[in-house]
């Protein structure tokens, strides 16, 4: 059965207060347990809104080739008919 590894490192040797940045938010983790947590709501907005115009840009290109593609085979069928001899 597994067993748990006692850690050897010492709490005294940790740096204190720990900081955790993230792309969106920072997260600081002090020595008495506190957490403090805060967001930067400008760059999630511009972040959120660039994903939003990203995706517009790509329905966009691939309804315009849809498009394209469909328009290209409305002209006649031309298939061939063959005689009731030939064989398919």
């Amino acid at each position: 059965m597994a067993t748990k590894k006692n850690s050897t490192k010492k709490a005294s040797d940790s740096v204190w207060p720990k900081v955790i940045q993230g792309s969106h938010s920072t997260i600081t983790e002090y020595e008495d347990g506190r957490i403090d947590m805060t967001w930067d709501w400008n760059k999630l907005n511009k972040d959120i809104n660039d994903a939003i115009d990203q995706q517009s840009e790509s329905q966009k290109i691939n309804s315009d080739s849809s498009a394209k593609a469909g328009k290209s085979n409305t002209g006649k069928s031309k298939t061939k008919k063959g005689s009731k001899n030939e064989l398919v």
